[in-house]
């Protein structure tokens, strides 16, 4: 298993999967705008951010994770990494890919010298233990309500 930057021939395949990603959102919400602007927001990510691919022995590519750092919305001079997805393939889930990805985007908060900012679904395999073993503190918790979902 080996964590790698995007790069532009990944496109495609990010695509695709953040599709699925978005068919797994527990809110029936269009989180993944049109491949036009997907692939403008990845390429930016690419280049000015950070975007990190998990890949098999063979190139195979089996999970993601974006994160951009960004000023604290209360306070500019706070920067912060945000992670924005988070994603393993279905078959490639229980092998080391998540927490690889993970670590990487870890590495790259701290060359930042910035705080890290996960959000979880609430249907994640991934329990609140191995983060706060990690240095996490849980610090907010996020609802969503859709329009009209309550009269």
């Amino acid at each position: 298993m080996q964590i790698r930057r995007g790069v532009d021939a990944d496109i495609p395949w990010l695509l695709t999967q953040l599709r699925v990603f978005a068919s797994h959102y527990p809110v029936a919400l269009p989180i993944v705008g049109t491949d036009s602007y997907s692939e403008t927001l990845l390429g930016t990510l690419m280049r000015d951010q950070y975007l990190s691919v998990a890949t098999l022995d063979d190139g195979t590519p089996v999970g993601l994770i974006a994160g951009a750092l960004v000023a604290h919305p209360y306070n500019p001079e706070l920067l912060m990494v945000s992670e924005l997805w988070w994603w393993v393939t279905p078959e490639a889930r229980g092998s080391r890919a998540g927490m690889m990805l993970l670590a990487d985007l870890e590495r790259w908060a701290d060359t930042h010298d910035a705080p890290l900012a996960l959000t979880m679904e609430t249907n994640t395999a991934l329990n609140d233990r191995h983060l706060t073993k990690r240095g996490y503190v849980p610090v907010e918790r996020q609802f969503i309500r859709l329009p009209g979902s309550f009269a």
